[in-house]
This record gives structure tokens, C-alpha cells and sequence, in this order.
């Protein structure tokens, strides 16, 4: 599952493979923007004047994205929050790339609590119906096509059990689609799936959704530096990091016991 994509560019030439490649679409007709799901480009200009004088429009069409999109919210919150777990729900059961770009607009949109509690239960769901429909409906087609990663996945589900599929969902070595269709083929109850699924999701959920709190701040070039926002990035990286220390220390304490 991929995050957001920005790719920068300071002249036409560059930037037209890359539009016709990723079949982006312009969504400003007040400069050069494009997108097509996760991507986004924009025509900066050349060298450090161009890319200062380009990126407080970036800031600012997104920004009036964000306060239309809220408005909506103050009018209609059922509707919007009914709409917004909806769709989380059929990205996450269809296995479609957007998963990031959804947590990141929930945390901006509805606050971090909100947020955290309908993302953490909707993508948990999704996740379920995702097994259940490899489960029940294409078991001949994930063994067919997945054959490398349920090898690698059966092995470790053998050695820990559920455990496994925590550490799978802590510190995701796969993308979560491939872990919801492959564990359908093991013998893991639904219910455990579920469980275990929505436990070990939640800490990488409360990171995404913390960061997209503090995008919703930025205003202007500066903002950008906050130590809030400076904050969130260094939760980005670290932690995979840390989480791996903590299963590789969880994992030595049951080898001893």
C-alpha cells in the first residue's frame, strides 16, 4: 500500500512522459497540477524561485479542497461520516491503492479520535470481507498467483500462529491485501483473523492519522517546519523501526521461556 506521491518538476519536457505514463489528469486551471489516485505533479518552474513562488499555490489549492470538504462536514457530519467509512470500507474489502490517502483525509477531516475510531473498525471490516471472499470465492486464484508469498506467510503462521499475523500487521512485510487474501488458505478462524487484524493495525493507524491532524495545519511554506508537523514525519519513520525492535525483543523473550 503506497502512500501519497508529489512529484515536482521544473520544465514541460519532464513533465510530460510522467503525465503520459501515470495517465494524470489536470486539476487546476490556475497552474500546472495533475493527479490520478495517489499521484500528484506540479509544474514548478526552474531552480529555488520557481519552487517558491509554485508552492504557496500547492498549499493553497489543497488548502480550499480541505476547507470546502469541511464545510460539508459542519452541514452534513452523518452524511459525510456515513460516505467517508463507506468508502474506507470498499478500498480496503476491494484491495484498491487509496487506504493511506483515506487515513490522512480522515485524521485532517474529523480529528484525530473520530478518525482513529471509524478508520481502525471500517478497515478492519474490509480487511474480514477481503478474506472472506478469497476464502470462499477465490481460493484457486490466490493459490495460483500467490503461490511465493503463501509459502513464506504459511511458514511463518506454522512457527507462531496468530501471532504471526500480528507481527504482519505491526510491521507489514507484505501490502495488507496480499495478507487478507493468503491467510484466507490457512487454517485461522474469522474471528481471530478480525481480532488480531484490528489489535495489530491500530498502532500504524494512530501514526497515519496523527499525521494527517497536522497536515490539515498547514497554511502557508513555514508551517511546514512545525514542530507538530516535524513531529508527525519523525512518527512516519521511526516507527517501522521500532516496532521491528519491539517483535525482535517479544520474539527473543518467548525463545527463552
Amino acid at each position: 500500500m503506497g502512500g501519497v506521491r508529489l512529484i515536482l518538476t521544473a520544465l514541460k519536457a519532464e513533465s510530460a512522459p510522467i503525465i503520459q505514463h501515470f495517465n494524470l489528469n489536470k486539476i487546476s486551471a490556475s497552474f500546472p497540477l495533475y493527479n490520478r489516485e495517489n499521484i500528484y505533479l506540479a509544474g514548478t518552474g526552474m531552480g529555488e524561485k520557481g519552487v517558491s513562488q509554485s508552492m504557496p499555490k500547492i498549499i493553497s489549492f489543497f488548502k480550499d479542497k480541505q476547507l470546502i470538504m469541511e464545510d460539508f462536514y459542519e452541514r452534513k457530519p452523518v452524511l459525510v461520516l456515513m460516505i467517508f467509512a463507506l468508502s474506507y470500507f470498499l478500498v480496503t474489502a476491494l484491495s484498491l491503492p487509496a487506504a493511506v490517502v483515506l487515513t490522512l483525509l480522515g485524521g485532517a477531516l474529523f480529528g484525530f479520535s473520530i478518525a482513529l475510531v471509524i478508520i481502525s473498525f471500517v478497515s478492519t471490516l474490509g480487511a474480514t470481507v477481503a478474506f472472506l471472499i478469497a476464502r470462499f470465492l477465490a481460493r484457486e486464484y490466490v493459490q495460483l498467483y500467490f503461490k511465493k508469498q503463501l509459502l513464506s506467510i504459511n511458514n511463518g503462521f506454522e512457527d507462531e500462529g496468530a501471532f504471526y499475523l500480528f507481527a504482519l500487521r505491526l510491521v507489514p512485510i507484505f501490502p495488507f491485501f496480499i495478507i487478507n487474501i493468503v491467510m484466507s488458505l490457512l487454517p485461522i478462524k474469522t474471528w481471530t483473523f478480525y481480532w488480531v487484524s484490528q489489535i495489530g493495525m491500530l498502532p500504524g493507524t494512530a501514526v497515519f492519522v496523527y499525521a494527517g491532524t497536522q497536515l490539515a495545519q498547514i497554511n502557508e511554506i513555514s508551517d511546514i517546519t512545525s514542530p507538530s508537523l516535524l513531529l508527525a514525519f519523525t512518527m512516519l519513520g521511526l516507527f517501522p523501526l521500532v516496532t521491528k525492535k519491539l517483535l525482535k525483543y517479544i520474539r527473543k523473550d518467548k525463545g527463552d521461556e
